[in-house]
């Protein structure tokens, strides 16, 4: 998010996941899901060092040549960088139009005192996040307690999320304990779940502290005098890295942090930085140096996430989406949290009720890992001048949105520039596998970049941008539902795969693995693993016996130690005896599983040798018009072909496979993820396109199983040629797409560049592979899609490219409305300009989009409930003053808490008539409620807005 930016929903719709601080990758299926991006999103490494470009002309702009009733409804957006503190105040000075990053609710009286119009987002949230490594850190000898996961758990009773509500946001933010967004649907669902872990963890300092005592005190060496925490005669310090951009709110929230660990009986280091200073730290270097212990992170969601299930995933294991820095390699939860995780992430449930069970599980697990200790949900506020049309999504706003490239504009007048500021631009390197995820790129980027799809601002849905219509069919009792018209839902007992669905990538052989090959090589490695388990069943005894003669061995070395042998010496041998101990132990039980080992591997060799076909739990066939081949253009002049799609797919699996030239080993996991729940696609007709793809990975909303292939990766769209020459640098060993890979292949003779598309060395290198790709007239991957790309075609693609950076400096080629015009990466500004070859009406989306028709509620009733009676509570429901219209609510409960503040039951509201509903405690219910301060909590779930309302009444329970 998921999510997300979209884990694999081009490829196969998701990866998560936004995708600002984080939506979650590679699109190889998993529906939409869009991972959260950093603060807004963040990400790794160094900046890339560049000349500065060309300052711009004194004669201005050149003039826009629009197509009439065709584009992007605006000319220009100029985008600079600016102080979150000055926003209101520049707008008012005209120097902007509007602050796209948006200000927390501290600073809405500043908004509304100026008269400017503002838009909301609710998807903008708050955390620590805590280096996993330790207990001491190798580089600098330093502690770090939050190698135990208690002591990251501790920090959860050891900060008031109330408190910093209160201080920082102004009260108009929310407490946030969970992975999953307080505003969405699935808090929503999880209430009951939900109330019982924020009281269990609600601020008790004193109890954080005892904890992280039993950490610290276990930490060789560490003592605890006078309440302070000592080590080798020193204070323990904690390193703070803490965020001073963005929207000013991190720095008070890292400082009354820093100072509760002061009072726990740390020392604190405070490095206040901007986000650019902060990402080659935190997530773009290697958390064993020991550059920091906490990082006051913040996190978008890009969409309306419907199911946040994949969050686990994303933020806290190494198969995640950020997998490929290493700090998501250090993370390491416990093997059953991460198959809860990824079962989570691919929904691999038969039922809803299943699903909800294991998120119920996985928040508390959650807490107690706390990779993330996760602090506020916060309400964003986006300022702009009157006379500007926007439209704004629920969760991610303006900057976060996919719709703003699309609506953004002047009323009543087509054309014009708009002049938007945001926090920070040009945080870390473009590229579109494993470039930059912050927010403040992506919302740039965003407008350069198409889809095949439009996420609905107000529901998180997916709408059809680029193809006609879907179909969707699911296998009987998952509980898949739909809402829109251009999708078909179907069931059936059984989804068989065909023979010639395209199901994985062979990176040695440069090619397709079909469903057939794919049955082969299953039986092929099933009986390798048979071969293997006899191999080590007949070995072990020898196993044992060499084991039980190096601890003999170990042991008569410890003996004859001398009674003045060294310390050291004893140590050491005492440690041998210990290891060898353990390996005997190890082959013993090697040896006395072997047969049933054995078995197991002969039971999946019959299973494999007997398997006809591959099922899925969901089929997708989505249907693009004829026009595509003929009307969708890169920026560089290049049609889109069906190479893109093809190239797409196979790249982003081909970097996690061990014999690939391109592999990286960060991405393994993500693939071997991906795949084990894609099942195959095929191209069903080649003009016009129509794509059948296969899954086990399914979403409750039929609009987000659809698989489409587009050429988007996790942080951007790109051509195959771009993203060949891309991968040819890789192969030389001067660039690679992944921070993690370039800082591996890095020496000391010779730097890798961590690619960019826009500025930087990666520049001049990706200009010299258009070269190498000219003079070979190169086809990638040609075994396979030299029956889709020609050789004078490849050449003309990468001349495009050569006259596209010619005339605009970057190789940044998409298909959205807008071309990346000028890039000033040092003075951080860029220019998006109007791209004339767009194929989509002006009032496409423009216009579309009121104001979210989030429900009002008013809950009424007695101030007294009396044990034994039957009780009657009021529920009124309205939008803007009008009552809400029953076909358009989806549920209304109410969640009743008794005086021991614990959930008594889950009711169901009665309608009585539009925006008007009763809750009832029928009698015997109150006769088993606790006397004291009690109260009904009403949960509203609209269809019209994904975003439920939640309103509370309190009252007392009486004998």
């Amino acid at each position: 998010m998921k999510r997300y930016t979209f884990l694999f929903v081009s490829l196969l719709v998701a990866l998560s996941m936004v995708l600002a601080a984080c939506q979650p990758a590679v699109e190889t299926e998993p529906p939409a899901v869009e991972e959260p991006t950093e603060e807004p999103v963040e990400e790794p490494t160094e900046e890339p060092v560049v000349e500065p470009t060309e300052e711009p002309t004194e004669e201005g702009p050149a003039e826009v040549q629009r197509v009439e009733g065709m584009g992007a409804p605006l000319d220009r957006v100029v985008v600079s960088v600016v102080d979150s503190a000055s926003a209101v105040t520049q707008i008012v000075a005209g120097a902007i139009d509007i602050y796209a990053g948006g200000l927390s609710s501290a600073t809405l009286p500043e908004i509304e005192e100026a008269g400017l119009e503002y838009g909301t987002g609710s998807g903008l949230y708050y955390e620590l996040t805590l280096n996993p490594v330790g207990p001491i850190f190798e580089t600098t000898g330093a502690v770090n307690p939050f190698f135990d996961k208690r002591a990251r758990e501790a920090l959860n009773w050891m900060v008031d999320r109330d408190y910093i509500n209160r201080e920082v946001y102004n009260g108009g933010a929310l407490a946030k304990f969970f992975h999953m967004v307080t505003q969405f649907p699935d808090y929503a669902t999880l209430a009951p779940k939900v109330r019982e872990l924020e009281a269990k963890y609600a601020y008790d300092f004193e109890r954080g502290v005892a904890q992280m005592d039993e950490v610290m005190l276990g930490i060789a060496g560490v003592t605890k005098e006078d309440g302070m925490y000592m080590y080798n005669g020193e204070q323990v310090t904690l390193i703070m890295l803490i965020r001073n951009d963005s929207d000013g709110t991190r720095v008070p929230i890292g400082d009354y942090v820093g100072n509760q660990m002061e009072q726990a009986g740390f020392a604190t280091e405070r490095l206040y930085r901007s986000s650019s200073e902060a990402s080659p730290i935190w997530v773009g270097g290697n958390p064993a140096d020991g550059q920091w212990h906490i990082y006051t992170g913040a996190w978008s969601a890009t969409i309306i996430d419907r199911d946040e299930g994949d969050n686990f995933q994303f933020f806290d294991c190494p198969a995640s989406a950020y997998g490929f820095t290493a700090l998501w390699q250090a993370f390491n939860p416990s093997e059953y949290y991460q198959e809860q995780a990824n079962k989570l992430a691919y929904n691999l449930f038969e039922t809803r009720e299943d699903r909800n069970e294991a998120m119920a599980e996985m928040l508390e697990l959650g807490l107690e890992e706390s990779v993330h200790v996760w602090l506020i949900d916060g309400k964003n506020f986006i300022p702009y001048v009157e006379g500007l049309d926007v439209t704004y999504d629920l969760a991610a706003g303006v900057d976060g949105s996919m719709i703003w490239p699309y609506t953004l504009a002047w009323k009543d007048q087509v054309g014009g520039t708009v002049n938007w500021g945001q926090p920070d631009l040009f945080v870390d390197p473009w590229n579109p596998i494993a470039g930059s995820n912050w927010a403040f790129d992506q919302a740039v980027g965003r407008a350069t970049w198409g889809e095949a799809y439009m996420i609905d601002p107000h529901t998180g849905l997916l709408l059809p941008q680029r193809f006609e219509r879907a179909e969707i069919t699911a296998k009987e009792g998952l509980p898949i539902g739909k809402t829109m018209d251009y999708i078909t839902l179907d069931f059936e007992p059984e989804i068989q795969v065909p023979d010639d669905a395209i199901m994985d990538w062979d990176a040695e052989a440069v090619d397709f693995i079909t469903a057939a090959d794919k049955l082969v090589l299953d039986a092929e490695a099933a009986q390798a693993a048979l071969d293997e388990a006899i191999a080590a069943e007949e070995t072990a005894p020898a196993a044992v016996e060499e084991a039980q003669v190096a601890l003999d061995t170990a042991q008569a070395a410890l003996d004859e130690l001398a009674d003045d042998a060294s310390d050291e010496d004893k140590e050491a041998a005492q440690l041998a005896v210990d290891d060898a101990t353990a390996a005997l132990e190890a082959a013993q039980a090697a040896l006395e599983g072997a047969p049933d080992v054995v078995a197991a591997a002969e039971e999946a060799l019959a299973a494999a040798q007997e398997k006809e076909y591959y099922t899925a739990q969901v089929k997708s066939v989505v249907y693009y018009p004829e026009e595509l081949w003929t009307d969708v253009k890169w920026h560089d002049g290049s049609l889109i072909t069906l190479a893109d799609f093809l190239h797409n797919w196979i790249i982003s699996l081909d970097m996690g496979k061990e014999g690939s030239p391109i592999f990286d080993d960060s991405y393994a996991s993500n693939a071997a993820a991906i795949l084990a729940n894609f099942k195959g696609f095929r191209i069903l007709s080649e003009d016009p396109l129509v794509i059948e793809a296969f899954s086990d990975y399914y979403e409750i909303d039929a609009e987000l199983n659809i698989t489409t292939l587009w050429p988007s990766f996790s942080y951007g769209e790109a051509p195959w040629h771009m993203m060949a020459m891309g991968s040819l640098g890789d192969i030389e060993g001067t660039v690679a797409f992944s921070a993690d890979k370039a800082d591996a292949e890095s020496t000391d003779t010779q730097t890798v560049e961590w690619l960019s598309f826009i500025g930087g060395p990666s520049l001049d290198i990706l200009n010299d592979m258009a070269d190498k790709g000219i003079e070979e007239q190169f086809i990638p991957y040609a075994n396979v899609l030299a029956d889709y790309i020609t050789p004078e075609e490849a050449v003309a693609r990468y001349e495009n490219a050569k006259a596209f950076y010619e005339e605009y400096g970057h190789f940044n080629i998409g298909t959205g409305p807008y071309i990346l015009e000028e890039v000033f990466l040092t003075e951080k500004v860029a220019t998006l300009v109007y791209f004339p070859d767009f194929p989509d009406p002006t009032d496409k989306w423009y216009g579309r989009y009121g104001a979210p028709k989030v429900a009002e509620v008013v809950v009424e009733g007695p101030a007294t409930l009396i044990v034994g009676e039957e009780t009657v509570f009021d529920v009124f429901v309205d939008f803007e003053g009008e009552a809400y219209e029953a076909d358009e609510i989806k549920s209304v409960t109410g969640l009743l808490y008794d005086g021991t503040g614990l959930i008594v039951d889950i009711l169901e509201a009665e309608l009585v008539e539009d925006g008007y509903y009763t809750i009832t405690v029928p009698a015997e219910l109150s006769a088993e409620m606790e006397a004291g301060a009690s109260k009904l909590e009403a949960v509203v779930v609209p269809f019209t807005v994904a975003i439920p309302s939640f309103q509370a009444l309190e009252f007392v329970t009486v004998e």
